[in-house]
């Protein structure tokens, strides 16, 4: 490795003496500065854009809105709607509060899953991020809803909750530590 001479200027061999001036080149100054890591991804890379496992992720985003309309639409509306389910908010008074935090939560996580959807469709750099929001925030709901529905009703399958921390432990380190994420993801 070369070094410049704090005297003079030439450049000197590590460890020589300067032959212009005769100074130990073991107090100058190297002559190239550490390299620094700045790299820009590579466009050309056959990780980047959407694809491999990606693609999973994007029929994701396409299915969870339609799930959450469609239980909306079918489960949460119609109970609180209906005259029908109105002996069930008269048997168990803490229900009526729980379906209307569902539904609270439906409609957030319904909007929030668009913003992904563009996010993710414009390959955003803070999609991976907040898509592992949604995953944990739908993890932590799913669990507080599944014992608030034990609590109420006393029956209620953790079945939901299990399917919901398995996709989190399969997705998150994916979105965290993927090469094809951090590529596609840089706008």
């Amino acid at each position: 490795m070369s070094t410049v001479c704090e005297k003079c200027g030439a450049e000197v061999e590590n460890g020589a003496i300067c032959a212009r001036c005769a100074a130990d080149s073991a107090l100058a100054e190297p002559l190239l500065k550490p390299n620094i890591d700045i790299s820009i991804p590579d466009v050309d890379s056959p990780l980047r854009g959407i694809g491999g496992w990606l693609i999973l992720v994007g029929i994701a985003l396409i299915s969870i809105p339609l799930q959450h309309v469609y239980s909306l639409v079918h489960y949460i509306l119609p109970l609180l709607t209906s005259d029908r389910y109105a002996f069930m908010f008269l048997r168990y008074p803490a229900l009526k509060p729980l379906v209307m935090c569902e539904l609270i939560v439906s409609l957030v996580f319904l909007a929030y899953m668009v913003m992904l959807n563009v996010l993710f469709y414009r390959k955003m750099r803070p999609f991976p991020y907040l898509y592992i929001v949604y995953i944990s925030m739908s993890l932590i709901f799913g669990v507080v809803d599944h014992l608030g529905t034990q609590a109420v009703l006393h029956n209620s399958s953790p079945k939901l909750v299990i399917q919901m921390f398995i996709f989190a432990c399969i997705w998150i380190p994916y979105l965290l530590l993927s090469q094809r994420v951090k590529l596609t993801f840089i706008n």
